[in-house]
């Protein structure tokens, strides 16, 4: 029988098996910086914001907390914790359009992983 380890320490809870079962790692979502993660980024679509809203608000900058499925699609998008958010008439746009990103599958041991990560996402004025 064939054991995965876990990034990291090794400790006997690091790893799963199960009796005629091809093990797995009890990992299945890390967290990269944005960094990393906008590397595998494939396809990134803009918000649509009304220009008179846009040129109001450019300079403001967002923060946004993303899940990133196995396949590469955006999961889950939501204001980071611990900062004001854009006002809704921006914050929504904004919100909808990450959610049509694409990533390629980021991959642990050669098997997808979900992956968590912070974006910055700027207003920028029409120019």
């Amino acid at each position: 029988m064939q054991q995965v380890r876990v990034p990291g320490k090794v400790r006997r809870h690091d790893w799963h098996t199960i009796e005629g079962m091809e093990p797995r790692p009890l990992l299945t979502r890390i967290r990269l910086d944005r960094e990393t993660l906008g590397s595998f980024l494939r396809e990134k679509v803009t918000p649509t914001i009304p220009e008179r809203t846009r040129a109001a608000h450019a300079g403001a900058i967002q923060e946004l907390e993303i899940l990133v499925g196995r396949d590469g699609g955006v999961m889950e998008v939501s204001p980071a914790v611990g900062r004001v958010p854009l006002p809704a008439e921006l914050l929504e746009p904004v919100m909808e359009a990450v959610r049509q990103w694409r990533y390629r599958p980021v991959k642990l041991n050669g098997q997808p992983i979900e992956v968590v990560s912070r974006l910055e996402i700027e207003i920028k004025s029409a120019a």
